[in-house]
């Protein structure tokens, strides 16, 4: 939920979905660091609360929905500001897998670099006539 959070902040500054999906995302860290964690089944007040947030995503049919949720969850303060919810610290994971996506983009584009040198050469030899097609060694 704090990934979806961020990414609907990304597009949409301090959107109330992104504070809905924060609050919830604490009270379920909170759930499952606390001693409720270990009952053998899921509360129904947990259970309840992530249909609402299903709801929510999916575009409900009452457009109360979303505020009833906001306000069950604390989402918003009285004055209706944003509740700052901490996210999860996972910077070695978070840098960790940044660091994968920019090899591996880096990498592909380097290839492609390469790529369009070795046809920037073989065009200008071919232009030079300093190769030929027709010299090529071609299996049959």
């Amino acid at each position: 939920m704090d990934a979806a959070a961020a990414r609907i902040d990304l597009a949409f500054t301090q959107h109330p979905i992104a504070s809905i999906l924060r609050a919830c995302s604490g009270r379920i860290h909170a759930f499952l660091a606390g001693t409720k964690a270990l009952a053998r089944a899921c509360p129904d007040e947990m259970t309840a609360m992530l249909k609402d947030v299903v709801a929510v995503l999916a575009g409900p049919a009452d457009p109360r929905l979303p505020a009833a949720v906001a306000q069950a969850v604390g989402a918003f303060d009285q004055d209706g500001v944003p509740v700052q919810h901490a996210a999860p610290k996972r910077h070695w994971i978070s840098l960790a897998a940044r660091t994968a996506d920019a090899v591996d983009r880096y990498s592909r584009l380097a290839a492609s670099l390469w790529l369009l040198c070795y046809f920037a050469v073989a065009i200008t030899l071919l232009l030079l006539g300093s190769l030929s097609l027709t010299k090529l060694p071609l299996q049959k």
